[in-house]
């Protein structure tokens, strides 16, 4: 095996509310995310571990990550959630000597999990629940406009 030859992101935390469609946190987390499963222990997945990711993939893509289970690499049943948290606070402790900017990051990144008011998912819900396409329009064209202005 030669190992991985590509990454594909698919769940990077698209940001209707920012100009270029993506806060600079959630890319700087997405580099720190990386370097700090490069520094764990590699560990070989059988054809059950890798089974096992899709399910929990799938999985976590509810809405509910308080009750949503997925399965750990130990077998045990744990809620995304708390797996989650469990990973930024590793992350916190693995960068607590690293510059002020990556706890700023970090704790960003953990707000978002602990306060759901804070997710993009939900400030979209409720911006635009009464009327998702027509409110997504007028965002989507006030966005260009100043994007337009800048070139």
């Amino acid at each position: 095996a030669e190992g991985v030859s590509h990454i594909e992101l698919r769940t990077v935390d698209l940001n209707p509310f920012e100009l270029s469609g993506i806060n600079v946190k959630d890319l700087e987390f997405i580099q720190l995310l990386f370097a700090w499963i490069a520094s764990n222990p590699w560990k070989e997945m059988t054809l059950r571990d890798q089974v096992q990711a899709a399910q929990n993939f799938k999985n976590a893509a509810h809405h509910d990550l308080k009750t949503v289970k997925i399965v750990t690499p130990f077998g045990q049943p744990r809620s995304v959630f708390r797996t989650a948290l469990d990973i930024i606070d590793d992350m916190l402790d693995f960068y607590r000597d690293f510059p002020d900017r990556v706890k700023e990051i970090l704790a960003f990144e953990k707000e978002k999990l602990l306060i759901p008011e804070k997710r993009y998912a939900w400030m979209v819900k409720e911006q635009f629940e009464d009327d998702f396409a027509g409110k997504g329009l007028e965002l989507a064209k006030s966005i260009q406009e100043k994007i337009l202005e800048n070139v």
